[in-house]
Order: structure tokens, then C-alpha cells, then sequence
């Protein structure tokens, strides 16, 4: 496949063996509304856009297949001897999105109604600082999802503004669920801890031993006890609403 552009320096940009999907939803070039209708061995040359031109040759044309559904199939997805250890597998994961799925959406009606509930002021330097990380965060999430970095830098007033609002949601947010943890005696147990941890080793590949040592080096412990605390309290939430929406 060869691709010159008129007045252009240089030779023509030559691609060989390249597997063209046929999609004609996903062709903003054109590209592939020009080849449709060939066959194998033929030449053509189009021209997708204004001063191009491609020259094509098709050597083949493949067609996508569903395997089996076997046996075969489970054992080259996973570590699954039968179909049936599969379907299982994928009902289990399903199900476990489902159940996340409609935690989080609890937990975000919860918090909606905490904060407008508690109405309290917070410092000013803790919401700064939670500002700068969450405005950090973001602008890397932009790049990684492939955003240029000119356009990420002019929406940088925009995400200052958003990230201010966020932080002050998310420090009072914080105030708000130490309150209610500490009026309701909510603690991690140790055990407690150290079955987080074991589900982090396994999560991870590595010895639980190791994982918590490199929890301590990072000053993390408090972190993973504290989200053990969040999630009592959440539950005690959730509980309690709906106990009185029964009501």
C-alpha cells in the first residue's frame, strides 16, 4: 500500500501486509469505502482526500469466525478445564459488577445527602492542596486518554475551577465520615487488616508478608485501615436509609 500527497517532499510512505478491518462506521478517511468490491490479486488506486493518493493491492480477504463454544475454548481463556467452569466464572463476575455497580450508586446518593446535610466550614489550606492533586490527577487522565497537551492547558481554568469544587467535596466529605465513624465507635480490627491485606497479595501475585512491609515503607497501614472504617460507615448508612425508606 503506497500513499503520496503532490508536493511533498520525499518518496511515497509504502506499508506492506497490513490488515484492514472492514468498517464502514469507523472510515473518516474514506480509505475504505475506496477499496470495497476488490478481490483478491487486484490493484486500485483512490483518492481518500484532496492531494492523495493510495495505490492498494489485496492479497486476501479474511472472515472472523466464532470458536466453539467447548471445552477448548474455556482452557484457552484461563485457567478453566470445562465450558462450564467458564460460565460460571464469567455469571460470578457479572453478578460482582452488578452488586459494585449498585454500591456505588448508593454510596453516591449518600454522600449527596451527607453534604447537603452538614453544612460546616473546612480549612482553606487542606482544600487547596486536595485542589492541586485532584487538578494534577485529571490533567494526567486527559493525556492518558490521548487528549494533546495544548488542549489540556487551555482547559486548565475550566479543571481549576471543577477540582476546587471537587476538593472542597471531598475534604468536608472526609470531616463528615470521621464524625459519624467516631460517634459510632467504627474501627478496623486487626484481623480485619489482615485480611485486607491477604486480598491485596492475591491481587498482586505476592506474599502477604512482603505486601504489608511495603504498605509500612509507605506510610499506607493507615490509609488501608481507614478505608476498611469508610466502608463500615457506608454500611451504616445505606442500612439505616433503608431502614426508614421500609418505614
Amino acid at each position: 500500500m503506497d500513499l503520496t500527497e503532490p508536493g511533498k517532499q520525499g518518496s511515497p510512505v509504502k506499508r506492506r501486509d497490513l490488515l484492514v478491518h472492514l468498517n464502514s462506521e469507523k472510515d473518516p478517511g474514506g480509505i475504505l469505502k475506496g477499496l470495497a468490491g476488490m478481490t483478491p490479486g487486484e490493484k486500485r488506486t483512490i483518492q481518500p482526500k484532496e492531494g492523495q493518493t493510495l495505490t492498494a493491492e489485496l492479497k486476501s480477504i479474511k472472515v472472523k469466525q466464532l470458536p466453539a463454544l467447548d471445552d477448548d475454548l474455556a482452557k484457552s481463556v484461563g485457567s478453566f478445564e470445562t465450558l462450564e467452569q467458564l460460565k460460571q466464572a464469567v455469571q460470578q463476575g457479572l453478578e460482582g459488577e452488578a452488586k459494585a455497580s449498585q454500591r456505588q450508586v448508593l454510596e453516591n446518593q449518600t454522600v449527596r445527602q451527607l453534604l447537603e446535610v452538614w453544612n460546616f466550614d473546612v480549612p482553606p489550606s487542606l482544600v487547596g492542596s486536595q485542589a492541586q492533586r485532584l487538578l494534577k490527577e485529571r490533567a494526567v487522565e486527559l493525556m492518558q486518554q490521548g487528549v494533546p497537551t495544548s488542549e489540556v492547558e487551555a482547559k486548565a481554568e475550566i479543571l481549576a475551577e471543577q477540582a476546587k469544587l471537587d476538593a472542597l467535596k471531598s475534604v468536608k466529605l472526609f470531616f463528615i465520615l470521621r464524625r459519624i465513624a467516631a460517634n459510632e465507635n467504627l474501627t478496623a480490627a486487626p484481623e480485619e487488616l489482615e485480611e485486607r491485606i491477604k486480598t491485596l497479595s492475591l491481587r498482586l501475585q505476592r506474599p502477604p508478608e512482603e505486601v504489608r512491609k511495603d504498605l509500612e515503607r509507605r506510610d499506607l497501614l493507615d490509609e488501608l485501615a481507614w478505608n476498611i472504617v469508610r466502608t463500615k460507615v457506608f454500611d451504616l448508612m445505606i442500612r439505616e436509609a433503608s431502614i426508614k425508606e421500609t418505614d
